[in-house]
C-alpha cells in the first residue's frame, strides 16, 4: 500500500511540473520556466509527500507563478483569446491525498495513512494578485477608445 501511494504521487508530480511550466508560457516565455530540481526534494516516505507538497506549492511554486505572470503580462500583455486560469485548478482536480473534511478537494485515490488528517490549504493564485484584470481592463479600453476612432 505505501508503495502504490508513493508511485502515485511521483507519477503525479511530472504532470505538475508540466502544468506549472505551461501557466508559464500562457503568461510568460519558455525562458522562464522551472526544471525539475524542485520536485527531486520529494522525499520517498509517503507519510511526509503531502506535507511536502503543500509546502512546495505555498512557498515556491505558488510564489514564483504570481512573479512570473506579473513579469510576463507586464512585458508581453495578455495573448489574444487568452482566459484567466487559476494554477491551482490543476491542483484541486488530480490532487492525490485523501483528505477527511468535506470542504477538502481533490480526487479520492490514495488513502493517506492517518483517515483524520486534514488537507492544509493551498494558495491560490487570483487574476488580481498578478494584475490580469488590470491588463484587460486597459486593453478593453484601449480597444474601445481605438473602435471609436
Amino acid at each position: 500500500m505505501r508503495n502504490a501511494q508513493l508511485m502515485h504521487v511521483i507519477e503525479w508530480l511530472p504532470k505538475v511540473w508540466l502544468h506549472v511550466n505551461r501557466i508559464i508560457e500562457v503568461y510568460n516565455s519558455s525562458e522562464v520556466t522551472l526544471g525539475p530540481h524542485l520536485f527531486l526534494g520529494c522525499p520517498i516516505d509517503p507519510n511526509l509527500t503531502q506535507t511536502w507538497f503543500n509546502n512546495l506549492w505555498n512557498f515556491s511554486l505558488a510564489p514564483y507563478l504570481v512573479e512570473a505572470i506579473r513579469e510576463g503580462l507586464q512585458n508581453y500583455g495578455v495573448k489574444p483569446g487568452t482566459q484567466w486560469e487559476d494554477p491551482l485548478t490543476f491542483i484541486e482536480e488530480s490532487y492525490p491525498w485523501n483528505c477527511s473534511t468535506s470542504n477538502c478537494f481533490g480526487v479520492k485515490q490514495v488513502q493517506t495513512p492517518s483517515p483524520s488528517k486534514t488537507c492544509p490549504p493551498l494558495t491560490r493564485i487570483r487574476k488580481e494578485d498578478v494584475g490580469f484584470d488590470k491588463i484587460i481592463l486597459r486593453s478593453t479600453i484601449a480597444s474601445t477608445v481605438s473602435d471609436q476612432s
